[in-house]
Parts: structure tokens; C-alpha cells; sequence
């Protein structure tokens, strides 16, 4: 696993040092630097980090200030400081922030390298998932054993921490919610890891859970229960709409259509390998908000079919009427639904039949 490390030191020679000596061998170190502690805290809003390796004195923003601030932005983060005027009071500040070592300047690379390789390995304890278990029924096990765990959540690019003390789920948060929010959250991720942190005491993360475990889970429980629900039935609707789609294949001269969404990504497509399906959408999109403008102005109506020719191809653009136009589309502007490309002499009559009756269907099951 490559290891993911900010750096922050005034000393610009010493971290340029330090990056190309940690990353000359591939894949051990990802190395990112800051030279100041605001610099260093915007990184850590912006990205994911496993290990943060500070000075203590900086300009502006001292090191005992990102420390603080790592914990609210990454408290799964593991957190090294270096300075060269340790001092018995900085030692002990050290071990009530949750900093795992505490390293005299000026280092030595080599054994740099091995604390910082050894602080995450210490980092992860067992990893999930275990016999089709997710974090949610990994929580409920260890609110009935009783046992004090802090567990790392992941998911691709996103991470999040959980707290248990005495078997009372005590702190979630990930990098944009905390408490309840951040642990329904984590339940929404799909698939991803899960890993004991050792070293670190519950009592190092502060207290954001409000409610009772049980009634937590409950609600969690209820919260999934009627997520997938809903990913059913948009499942249903999306297959019927691909098969309705497929119908475009047989149609003389089309070259691709697509279904998008309210905000304008392609849900479904049908499309030969010179057709760019996007690209047309994000047209039909700016076409639509163009049109809308200028017939408002004739009769207060909105446009629901534009067809554009040129030498080249034709585009048909189709959105809904707005007395049929669903919640989800009515709410954002200029969003037709359907878009198809033909050949200057395709079929465009048969190619509206098509339309129409994915309109008729996307009115009726999205309501």
C-alpha cells in the first residue's frame, strides 16, 4: 500500500529532501508538501492523507494548530511532529493530542523512513469485511460485546472513523459530516474496507453522538431499508428504459440517443463508437436553456421538442411538457431528458415514436 504523506515544514531544502529520498523507491510514498500551516490545512481539507509529518514551528499557523485542526478535518489521520527544541512540555502536549511520535530535528532519512512506514502499519489491527459483513453490522456486533474499538472506514478516495466506548457508539465523522450524519453516511457507501486502529484511545476522538445506540441503529436501519428500496425501483425503470432504448438500433439512421439525467450526466445510452453522447447533451442542454429564454417571451410556454439539422446530422431534442415533467426535472432548468442523433436521412418519424413513449414512461414511474 502506498503510503500518503503531507509534510509541513518551513525548511524548504529539507522537504524537497525528504520527498525524493521517500519516494525513490515506487510506490512506498506519495509525498505531498507545505511549507506554511495554512498551507498545510487547506491540503488537508482538499485531500486524503494516511500519515501527517509536522514541524512545530512555523510561520503563521504553528504546528500545534494543524494538529488541532487535523483532528476535525481527519481524525483517522496518524500524526507525527518533529521540532528541533523538544521540550518535556511539548512531549507531554504531544501525547494528549493523539501524536503518535514525536521526533527530534535534525532527522536522520533512514530512520525517518522507518518510523513513518512502521506508524501505519501499527495503524490497522483486522481488516472487514467479514462473511458479507458491512459497517453496519460490524457496528451492531460491537455495541453488543461491550468492547472499546476505533474503527477505520473505506471506501475508494473516502474514509471515516467510529468510536466505540464500553459498546456505546460514541463519534463518527468523515471529511464532511459528523455524529449520526457521518455515520449514515458511511452505511451509504458501497462496499469499501473496514480496520481496527490500534494505539489510539477512544477517548482521543470527542464525543458527537447524541443518541442512544439502539435508537441509532434503528434509524440507520431504516434510512437503508428505504434507500434500497428506491435503488430497486430506479433498477426497474432504468431496465425498462434501456430496453425501450435498444428499440433505437432498429430505426434507420440513428447513430446514438441517450437518457439524462435532471443534471445533465447520461443514465442510459445506445450509441455507435463515433457518437459522443455527452458532448450532445451538454448541447441540447444549452440549446434548451437558450429557447426557453426566447419563447417566453412569445406565449409564457416552455419548449418540449427542438430538432436541429445540419449537413451533417440531425438532432432531436425532447423534453418533458411541463405539466408532465416529474419532481426531480421540474426543480433543475433545461433538462430534456431524451436526446438522439441521426444521419441526415434517418428515420425521424419512427425515431419520435420511440421518444414519445420513453417520455410517457419516465412521466408515469418517476412521479
Amino acid at each position: 500500500m502506498t503510503i500518503r504523506l503531507l509534510a509541513i515544514d518551513d525548511e524548504v531544502a529539507h522537504l524537497h529532501n525528504l520527498r525524493e529520498y521517500l519516494e525513490a523507491v515506487p510506490g512506498q510514498f506519495e509525498v505531498t508538501l507545505a511549507e506554511t500551516g495554512e498551507e498545510g490545512v487547506l491540503q488537508l481539507a482538499a485531500r486524503s492523507f494516511d500519515v501527517l509529518l509536522t514541524d512545530i514551528n512555523l510561520p503563521g499557523i504553528d504546528g500545534t494548530e494543524v494538529v488541532r485542526r487535523a483532528q476535525t478535518l481527519a481524525p483517522y489521520l496518524k500524526v507525527v511532529v518533529m521540532t528541533g527544541f523538544g521540550t518535556p512540555e511539548l512531549r507531554t502536549w504531544a501525547h494528549g493530542a493523539g501524536v503518535v511520535q514525536f521526533v527530534d530535528k535534525p532527522l536522520e532519512l533512514a530512520e525517518l523512513r522507518r518510523i513513518l512506514t512502521e506508524t501505519t502499519q501499527a495503524h490497522h489491527g483486522w481488516q472487514g469485511t467479514v462473511g458479507g459483513l458491512d459497517i453496519f453490522d460490524f457496528a451492531q456486533l460491537l455495541i453488543l460485546s461491550g468492547k472499546s474499538k476505533v474503527i477505520e472506514v473505506r471506501c475508494g478516495r473516502d474514509e471515516g472513523i467510529v468510536v466505540f466506548d464500553s459498546g456505546a457508539m460514541v463519534h463518527a465523522s468523515t471529511a464532511d459530516r459528523r455524529g449520526e450524519a457521518a455515520f449514515h453516511q458511511m452505511v451509504e457507501w458501497e462496499g469499501g474496507s473496514f480496520a481496527e486502529v490500534l494505539g489510539v484511545e477512544a477517548s482521543h476522538y470527542p464525543p458527537n453522538i447524541t443518541c442512544s445506540g439502539t435508537r441509532l441503529m434503528m434509524e440507520t436501519a431504516r434510512r437503508r431499508d428505504e434507500r434500497r428500496a428506491a435503488i430497486d425501483e430506479s433498477e426497474d425503470v432504468h431496465m425498462a428504459i434501456r430496453e425501450l432504448l435498444g428499440e433505437f438500433q432498429g430505426v434507420k439512421g440513428v447513430r446514438g440517443a441517450a437518457l439524462l439525467s435532471p443534471e445533465g450526466a447520461v443514465l442510459e445510452q445506445v450509441t455507435s463508437a463515433d457518437v459522443d453522447m455527452k458532448a450532445n447533451g451538454d448541447l441540447a442542454r444549452r440549446v434548451v436553456t437558450s429557447l426557453r429564454e426566447i419563447v417566453a417571451t412569445c406565449d409564457g410556454s416552455e419548449p418540449n421538442l427542438v430538432q436541429i439539422r445540419t449537413a451533417a446530422s440531425t438532432l432531436l431534442i425532447r423534453s418533458f411538457a411541463s405539466a408532465a415533467s416529474p419532481p426531480r426535472y421540474r426543480e433543475v432548468s433545461a433538462a430534456p431528458p431524451i436526446v438522439v442523433v441521426l444521419d441526415p436521412k434517418g428515420n425521424i418519424g419512427m425515431a419520435m415514436v420511440i421518444v414519445d413513449r420513453i417520455i410517457e414512461r419516465l412521466a408515469r414511474e418517476l412521479e
